[in-house]
């Protein structure tokens, strides 16, 4: 346990004190609290056993002693920041200073209800028996605003990624320290950067089950780990064996009609709610007869995914509790300290299309949904969001947050590319809860990026949109990623890539940015997680015209340069060509991939992505495969 020090300015051995100080506080041994603002490490020699300077050192108020090798000759001058525990702790303390920014609660254009919801049910990994009671609905007067027309449907995205010149892409991102691949497309063992992530361990995934995209997801608990894709959700221990293994219909049984005909669950998203100690599985659910669209929502009564779970099946045409035709798609799943934040992209039934009308944000109290004993919950929506030229928002990522404060944040980006990111900030004090938009950032210009070329085959992987991947909230600030396009130097071709954010909600400031990826290959669906005190990790898919798509892993360490990655490493290679369409023609890969942090020690990360599996020469015969690890600094 260490004190980060931040800004730092070294001379002599620099490097290798940085090295020294982070590689002794990744062990956690104690906090080294530094005294005044400059250290200067005097020694001319070191012995082959190596010399040691002690420093005092506290952990958590118990003084004592620490060593730390170092090399001689070198001075460190730096500002001592925040401690691991003192991040962390300020995390469990909710401790947040968010300014008014925009200062525009959503009101005008975005009604609000609060009605019941169908009744909770209980369920445990190997039963599960109905259990619940009414709540009775209320309503106020309907209102808001007509939703407007999107500026980029999917249609109009993939015309677009299809006809955008190479010279309107002109960002040139960050190329790969070290290229992790042969000509042949196999991994090069020999060519691994030493400063990437290390790989401890990784174990088979869910293997396909038949759909397309796979979406798979994962949430890390202090025992065991959740792994979802389409349409199945997994409980492995964290030495990868597994102990549950239930598809998403079965599971939500309990909750669904018992007429399922025709009804499909889908787009999982899982996370572990550090705050709470709860899991929470998420799903969609939809039927075009008859317009039924749910919220599937499962939660553990503790830590531990192998007990009991509650499940509620929620209304998700209902604006409030006034009926719409709209259905949900690419829901997820975010926190406050007592209340979690579901989004959706809403899109009107088949008749005979369909489009996009607005997103939706879902606000339920913990003190209802992580109830054990399973009631029927109510809820506040807020719909039809807008950002700051009146553009209708688009998939509004809600941060997991890791502090124990009710406010928390959501982001979105422009999906069919642009140079604004807008940040909304939620609040749940007091019933109802409130959003805001509290502030329109300005990052580097960003477009789509191109399908992805592959190994073997003509048709290229569907990369998706310039939509916003993910988000987390901690101590370190709000992180976030997407799938942009890239040029290189020397290369005129435009490549996807991957660009990450890491933002500071307090004063609304971009702290740090960057695009990744590498001449010759490309990049996409991408996922990030980070620490409290700014470790961040990033796993993403990666092919090109010489590799199979494969699923690899990047991240920073703190005391790294800013706006920089380290270069990448081998999760799972692609072992043949992959051509899997969907209605529209789209060779369809993603939506996203997993990740999270052991909440057991934060040195670990755990990653899951897909990889093409199969290696015939006809590549309508080969599929996904899934394939999840742990990684560390």
């Amino acid at each position: 346990m260490f004190a980060r020090l931040h800004p730092v300015e070294v001379s002599g051995g620099a490097g290798e004190i940085l090295e020294e100080i982070f590689d002794f506080a990744s062990h956690g041994r104690g906090n080294l609290i530094v005294e005044g603002p400059t250290m200067t490490f005097s020694e001319r020699s070191r012995s082959a056993t190596g010399k040691y300077l002690w420093l005092r050192a506290t952990a958590l108020g118990v003084a004592s002693l620490t060593s730390i090798p170092l090399w001689a000759g070198s001075t460190v001058t730096a500002r001592a920041a925040e401690t691991p525990e003192a991040a962390a702790a300020r995390e469990r303390q909710g401790t947040v200073v968010s300014p008014p920014g925009e200062g525009e609660a959503f009101m005008a254009g975005a009604a609000k209800r609060a009605p019941s919801a169908e009744s909770g049910t209980r369920g445990h990994v190997t039963s599960t028996n109905a259990k619940g009671q009414s709540l009775a609905p209320w309503a106020e007067p309907a209102g808001g605003d007509a939703p407007m027309a999107y500026e980029f449907p999917p249609a109009v995205i993939e015309r677009l990624k299809n006809e955008v010149s190479t010279s309107s892409r002109a960002f040139k991102a960050d190329g790969e320290a070290v290229s992790q691949q042969d000509s042949n497309g196999t991994p090069n063992p020999f060519a691994l950067n030493p400063k990437a992530p290390v790989l401890l361990s990784s174990f088979a995934g869910t293997p396909y089950t038949g759909w397309i995209p796979p979406d798979p997801h994962l949430a890390v608990g202090p025992s065991d780990l959740i792994l979802a894709v389409n349409s199945t959700w997994r409980i492995y221990n964290k030495f990868g064996g597994q102990v549950f293994s239930r598809t998403l219909g079965s599971w939500f049984a309990n909750v669904l009609p018992a007429n399922q005909t025709g009804i499909s669950v889908f787009d999982p998203w899982v996370i572990y709610d550090r705050v709470s100690s709860r899991f929470v599985l998420l799903a969609l659910a939809k039927r075009n007869s008859d317009k039924f669209s749910r919220y599937l929502i499962s939660v553990s009564d503790n830590s531990t995914a192998s007990g009991n779970w509650c499940n509620w099946s929620l209304n998700a045409s209902v604006n409030g509790s006034t009926n719409t035709n709209n259905w949900a798609d690419y829901a997820k799943v975010g926190t406050t300290s007592n209340a979690i934040v579901v989004t959706s992209n809403q899109f009107n039934f088949p008749n005979p299309n369909q489009s996009f009308q607005y997103t939706k944000v879902r606000f339920i109290r913990k003190s209802q949904i992580y109830s054990t004993s399973c009631p029927a919950v109510s809820w506040w929506d807020f719909w039809n969001l807008r950002n700051a030229d009146n553009s209708t928002a688009f998939t509004v990522q809600p941060a997991l947050s890791y502090f124990a404060s009710t406010t928390s944040y959501g982001i979105n980006s422009y999906s069919g590319g642009g140079a604004r990111l807008t940040l909304w900030r939620f609040g749940t004090p007091s019933w109802p809860p409130s959003l805001v938009r509290q502030s329109t950032l300005f990052p580097l210009s960003y477009t789509l990026g191109p399908n992805a070329v592959q190994r073997g085959s003509s048709t290229r992987i569907n990369t998706g949109d310039a939509r916003l991947l993910d988000a987390v909230w901690r101590a370190s600030g709000l992180w976030t990623t997407h799938t942009v396009g890239c040029t290189f130097a020397g290369d005129p071709t435009t490549r996807s890539c991957i660009r990450w954010y890491n933002i500071n909600p307090g004063t609304n400031v971009i702290s740090q940015q960057r695009s990744f990826g590498n001449s010759g290959s490309y990049y996409y669906y991408p996922a990030i997680t980070a620490t409290a005190t700014g470790n961040a990790t990033i796993v993403f898919n990666r092919s090109g015209s010489t590799e199979y798509a494969g699923a690899r892993y990047t991240g920073r360490r703190s005391a790294d340069p800013p706006n920089t990655l380290q270069g990448s490493a081998n999760l799972a290679s692609g072992q043949g060509c992959y051509v899997r369409l969907d209605t529209s023609g789209r060779n369809r890969w993603g939506d996203y991939n997993g990740i999270g942090l052991d909440p057991t020690d934060e040195r670990r990360t755990w990653i899951y992505s897909e990889y093409a599996s199969g290696t015939s020469t006809t590549c309508s015969n080969n599929v996904w495969g899934t394939r999840f690890g742990r990684v560390t600094w």
